[in-house]
């Protein structure tokens, strides 16, 4: 919780659900072979029943609540919607498999704009629940001998579990890291890890009180270095994840040691104790209140203001423990429930909160169609034509260049529009222009791919630093480097005769928002070598775009390059549908300030080549005091920097002139 308010020194405190899995590990195995040491096998009833009265009260209550207020807080034009199916696989416990099938990752941009992201651990443990107790139970069926021997069959199960599930994560970190941060599988060994403390109880309830201490004390070392040490950079949960979870295993096998030493004192006292009651409703309240409440400020990050949401959502833990979580736990007056009395009330209270998460999205998608959201809803669906396909995500190859034609068609001379997916937003504007110039127009864009040659963007805010993003780069490479021999070869059916280079340039220079500290990508070369600050950025980027201006020089071509789009720190759109236009806007200043690196150096760049030139559309975006979501009537982007096609049309009147100096229709020397 202290990593989620952003509390510093807390950057891998995203290890707190590891120790939670190696705790949970401990106690649902201690439980299953006390019950089958009892009874004889598996009681599965009695054991889904205690887990429905400990998981759903709070679950339904949090879930409802946050459901209501995301009503009144979150922005109709898919906010609302993509809350509504979280909810829904919160509920089925299958959220781990939601987000990371529609994040990407844990510490991607989609991923901490969803207020219930944090429920990915419940649908881990649910899904432990399942699998869990049929293993302990068949081993049981084999083992009928003795108790010894039925924990000694189970020890040998737990410990292929654990390497096997440990293979599994550190393999998966490199090669599918979002299948290993969010799935149970490459989790399992994290539970392996406390079973497997669970099954050796008695032989460590002898340890000496001197091994009980190291235990204590280097345990709770291991997850204080976890949480300082380790950032979003690190790939998880590979090797990296050992650590906490050692650390957890090592302060249990302390815990269970009839020694009480100091660590296990401090511990063990009244107010960890009740910390320890009160955490389960505390996570759960503490992250839609933080998500919600940055989603309502714009993005901006406020440490007090987080802080304080989180100390509110432990009085509100409080609250759900009192009133809710103990009456259904321990009844009063009566023992415990009947399993089929549980299960029916577990039943309504899902199928109650399912109602209310579908009618939040229907509702959503009613408003859509409202007069004040309509504009809005199309401005953020908002998509060049040529998207579908000319965008290439996992390949280095080119598309056909009939595919990615436009403007006159018909014409033996063309222009390229070549870069990212700021590149491509200008196809419209472009698109337009070529028409009129009687030019063809070949779009060769990719996402995330800076038309930079020698360099490629390597994302920093997916967790494990991202391989599968290194492979991308690599394919980024791929892509520019075919682009330029296009350019070089004789057999293409037009003759080029420009190229337009636009990019999201502030992005690869590690951060790209005034109101966020937070890296987006670094460049480097695809080697694995990382950039450890801005200014090498900075150099790689100079570097790059010399190189690209060299090629084109080469190749006899004019070239107009784009300064970097302004870029809002919110979603236009979604702002507009929430607020007034005067409140969806950033001071120019802030924009100035934001681009000023990125922009100098591409400036200085495009100054040193007499064939290139540098156009900044700004002063047609933004007014003087503003950049706001709204310009002139236009919606201008249709999210955080993309702009809208109405936006980069309403440019035509001043781009004009960059147009016909590219095609070498105006004579004039033009600067712009």
């Amino acid at each position: 919780m202290a990593f989620h308010a952003g509390v510093p020194g807390t950057g891998g405190g995203f290890v707190g659900v590891d120790v939670f899995f190696v705790i949970s590990g401990f106690l649902i195995t201690r439980l299953l072979v006390d019950d089958v040491a009892a009874n004889g096998r598996v009681m599965f009833a009695e054991f889904y029943a205690r887990r429905a009265r400990r998981l759903l009260p709070a679950l339904t209550v949090m879930l409802i609540a946050v459901l209501l207020l995301g009503r009144v807080f979150l922005s109709v034009l898919g906010e609302q919607q993509t809350f509504a199916k979280s909810a829904i696989a919160t509920v089925l416990f299958s959220s781990n498999f939601y987000f990371m099938v529609s994040t990407g990752g844990y510490f991607e941009p989609a991923a901490v704009t969803q207020p219930l992201l944090h429920t990915w651990s419940l649908g881990v443990e649910e899904q432990f629940y399942v699998v869990w107790p049929l293993m302990v139970h068949f081993v049981g069926l084999r083992v009928k001998s003795s108790l010894s021997d039925f924990e000694s069959r189970l020890r040998m199960v737990l410990a292929v579990v654990f390497a096997a599930s440990l293979a599994w994560a550190i393999v998966g970190t490199v090669r599918q890291p979002a299948v290993a941060f969010y799935m149970m599988p490459p989790r399992a060994w994290e539970f392996a890890a406390g079973g497997l403390v669970a099954l050796a109880s008695r032989r460590l309830a002898g340890l000496s009180s001197t091994t009980s201490a190291v235990f204590g004390t280097l345990g709770v070392a291991a997850i204080v270095a976890s949480v300082v040490i380790l950032s979003e950079r690190t790939p998880f949960p590979g090797v990296a994840a050992l650590l906490p979870v050692a650390g957890a295993a090592a302060v249990i096998a302390a815990g269970v040691s009839r020694h009480k030493t100091s660590v296990m004192s401090v511990l063990s006292s009244r107010l960890m104790v009740y910390v320890g009651l009160v955490s389960y409703p505390w996570y759960l309240w503490h992250w839609p209140f933080l998500v919600i409440a940055r989603e309502s400020s714009l993005g901006r990050h406020s440490l007090l203001r987080d802080v304080g949401l989180v100390l509110v959502s432990l009085l509100l833990a409080i609250v759900t423990r009192d009133v809710i979580e103990r009456r259904f736990r321990r009844p009063r007056g009566r023992g415990q429930p009947r399993p089929m009395r549980t299960f029916g009330v577990a039943v309504a209270a899902s199928v109650v909160t399912l109602a209310v998460a579908v009618g939040l999205g229907l509702t959503a998608r009613r408003d859509t169609r409202k007069p004040e959201f309509a504009a809005l809803a199309v401005a953020k669906a908002d998509r060049p034509a040529s998207r579908a396909t000319c965008d290439i995500r996992s390949s280095p190859d080119l598309q056909p260049a009939a595919q990615c034609m436009t403007g006159d068609t018909t014409s033996r001379r063309q222009i390229v529009l070549w870069g990212d997916s700021h590149a491509e937003h200008w196809m419209p504007l472009v698109s337009r222009e070529g028409a009129m110039l009687s030019v063809g127009v070949l779009e060769r864009s990719r996402s995330a791919c800076p038309p930079l040659l020698g360099v490629a963007p390597v994302s920093v805010r997916v967790s494990g630093g991202d391989p599968q993003g290194v492979r991308s780069a690599r394919a980024c490479e791929g892509f520019n480097e075919a682009v330029v021999d296009e350019f070089r070869r004789n057999d293409q059916p037009r003759s080029t005769v420009g190229v337009i280079v636009a990019a999201r340039w502030p992005a690869y220079l590690g951060k790209d928002s005034p109101f966020d500290d937070n890296a987006v990508f670094d460049l480097g070369s695809t080697d694995g070598g990382r950039p450890p600050s801005v200014e090498p950025s900075l150099l790689r980027l100079t570097s790059g775009l010399d190189a690209t201006l060299a090629a084109l020089a080469d190749a006899g071509l004019r070239v107009v390059v784009l300064a970097p789009t302004p870029f809002l720190p919110f979603s236009g759109p979604d702002c507009l549908a929430t607020r007034s236009a005067t409140d969806c806007r950033v001071s120019r200043q802030a924009i100035e300030r934001l681009r000023a690196p990125a922009l100098e150096a591409v400036r200085g760049v495009v100054a040193r080549f007499a064939n290139a030139r540098l156009w900044d559309p700004i002063d047609g975006l933004c007014g003087p005091e503003y950049c706001a979501a709204t310009n002139g009537g236009v919606v201008v982007y249709r999210d955080l920097g993309h702009l809208t096609s109405g936006a980069v049309e309403s440019l035509a009147a001043r781009g004009r002139p960059v147009f016909e100096w590219l095609v070498g229709d105006s004579t004039v020397d033009r600067r712009f």
